[in-house]
């Protein structure tokens, strides 16, 4: 029984981290897409510090869900749109 509580946690503990990754490689992908933004004159749409500050505007709970949903790009130019 013991091993059986110990397995179970462990398998836990191994697929929070797993989402956890996810979540930062998918926010690190929106930083990589709001980096890219340029407006019509080929000039970058924010700075390295506006981006950065835009790939955190949503919290884990908020990429968590919308990560089936959106792409890297497409969260990127909400929060682009936004003028945030």
């Amino acid at each position: 029984m013991w091993l059986s509580l110990m397995v179970c946690a462990t398998k836990a503990v191994s697929l929070e981290k797993k989402k956890m990754q996810n979540l930062t490689e998918y926010r690190n992908q929106i930083l990589k897409a709001l980096l890219s933004a340029v407006d019509d004159d080929g000039r970058r749409r924010v700075s390295d510090d506006e981006a950065a500050k835009l790939s955190k505007e949503f919290s884990d709970e908020e990429l968590a869900f919308g990560i089936d949903y959106n792409t890297p790009e497409e969260v990127a130019e909400m929060l682009l749109d936004a003028g945030l």
